[in-house]
């Protein structure tokens, strides 16, 4: 049974971090409907209140933020809930709608622990509310996308556990123990564009069956710790922000394609300052690291060609023409404009 403070959770998530990208009338009337019909659908005078509910009505200023790695976001019942409901007709949409602006959240939370920690406590957020499963593997994990890799360690000390929710999708509040100073800045949004490449590079896959009972996975096209640029692409990456005059650093690791008897394989690495050859050699790993500002372009030329999986992996008998392989990307803020 959902409580009504659980419920209106996913409308405080859209409501108060939709400042960046603007919440339309429509979606948000929409989601106002749904988690009212949630109520209807499951409120009882005689339903019991969580731990998680306690803990947080025990504190009046309390707010809560939920967030979770990958493939767990609809842990979270509402989610699940809502998704069901706005998806009727089209089941995807309904993923777009609940997830509303959590990609703002996303990019805050790959900037690294501290300038996540800034945001929130700007914002007024008291709690986050995770899924115990994430809890217990100590991390909130999103390989790169639209922002760099996330890693949130669950078990700093700036985090401390205040309840558990029980039940059959069980939720951890922890309180932030953080105090933003005066001399903290706001912390920058910011968005990474693939170009050059297939969606499912950079992506994570929606894959929904719409039987008789919908069903939903969310993966990667193929490995969470690499993806592969294939014959015929070439990658562009363009890196925009609202904050024009902010300077960031991203940091990109390359690996040859692939395993120990990967071919060595040549980049060229060019951003508006920067031209650089990188000579990858098999299981090492590269990284390149530049200064950017919205609206730079890096571009990755391959000078060697692309090889047949055959050629190196011939067990595996893959046929694509591998060129080379991302592993990770990382963003972060610099100390000045």
């Amino acid at each position: 049974m959902l409580s009504l403070h659980i419920i209106f959770w996913q409308v405080y998530l859209t409501v108060r971090f939709a400042h960046v990208k603007k919440t339309s009338k429509e979606t948000l009337l929409a989601l106002l409907m749904a988690a009212a019909l949630v109520i209807a659908l499951n409120f009882s005078p005689n339903s019991t209140v969580s731990p998680v509910e306690s803990a947080l009505k025990s504190d009046s200023h309390s707010k809560v933020l939920y967030i979770a790695s990958y493939n767990d976001f609809y842990e979270f019942e509402v989610n699940d809930y809502l998704r069901a409901i706005l998806g009727r007709r089209l089941a995807v949409m309904g993923e777009f709608v609940v997830e509303g602006n959590y990609e703002e959240v996303l990019a805050r939370a790959s900037l690294g622990l501290v300038p996540f920690l800034d945001y929130l406590v700007a914002n007024g957020v008291t709690h986050l509310l995770v899924p115990e499963k994430n809890y217990r593997e100590k991390l909130i994990y999103h390989r790169w996308s639209k922002h760099g890799t996330i890693n949130i360690a669950l078990d700093d000390t700036v985090f401390s556990e205040e309840a558990n929710s029980g039940g059959d999708n069980p939720l951890v509040l922890l309180r932030i123990n953080h105090e933003r100073t005066s001399q903290v800045r706001e912390v920058p949004n910011y968005e990474i564009t693939w170009l050059g490449v297939r969606e499912n590079f950079h992506a994570l896959r929606r894959i929904i069956n719409e039987g008789y009972l919908t069903t939903y996975l969310r993966a990667y096209e193929e490995r969470t710790d690499v993806s592969w640029v294939f014959k015929g692409e070439e990658l562009r990456l363009l890196f925009t922000s609202p904050s024009v005059s902010q300077s960031f650093i991203l940091e990109v690791e390359f690996i040859a394609a692939y395993g120990e008897l990967a071919p060595p394989q040549i980049l060229q690495v060019r951003t508006k300052d920067l031209n650089e050859n990188i000579l990858l050699m098999p299981l090492e790993k590269r990284v390149v690291a530049f200064d950017v500002k919205s609206g730079d372009e890096l571009k990755v030329v391959n000078l060697l060609g692309c090889n047949s999986g055959t050629s190196f992996d011939p067990v595996g008998a893959d046929s694509r023409q591998f060129c080379y392989g991302v592993t990770d990307v990382r963003v972060s803020v610099t100390d000045s404009d």
